[in-house]
């Protein structure tokens, strides 16, 4: 008789492990670019929750702008959801993501790469950080702060 129990935890642990890898690789690479970026506090990539932190530090975004407000529009956008029948947290969603987009495009400039490098943040984080981080110790040339005139932003 087969055991679905056993068989069931076993894909479970394998995926847990998946994952804890992948998520390692994303704190490594993001921990290694505020390195090189001459940041203070890059252990903290490894820390979950506070870890977005090191995204405001890499990135020399306001933490109010991109993170108080959007929280802040999805907390009345759910409150408003029963009246607006949904439309108003759909509307918060948006604008949240909008600014994750934006500070993770912020980052991408400020390592000298662009809007490409920016949708691999999105989609493919734990590849996309490790790889900025190698093209820079690879340079091996420091990171040159520009004027917002020099660069576009989304």
């Amino acid at each position: 008789m087969y055991d679905l129990g056993s068989s069931a935890s076993g894909i479970i642990s394998a995926i847990n492990s998946l994952w804890i890898v992948l998520y390692f690789l994303q704190a490594w690479g993001l921990y290694m670019i505020n390195i090189k970026l001459w940041e203070k506090h890059a252990w903290v990539s490894f820390v979950p929750v506070i870890q977005i932190y090191n995204y405001f530090t890499a990135s020399r975004k306001p933490f109010l702008e991109y993170l108080v407000y959007p929280v802040l529009a999805l907390i009345v956008g759910f409150v408003l959801s029963f009246f607006t029948f949904g439309i108003s947290i759909l509307i918060a969603y948006i604008y949240a993501l909008v600014m994750w987009i934006k500070l993770l495009h912020a980052i991408s400039i400020r390592t000298n790469k662009w809007v490409w490098t920016t949708v691999g943040f999105i989609f493919i984080p734990f590849i996309m950080f490790p790889v900025v981080w190698y093209k820079l110790w690879e340079s091996n040339t420091t990171v040159v702060e520009t004027s917002k005139e020099e660069k576009t932003e989304l």
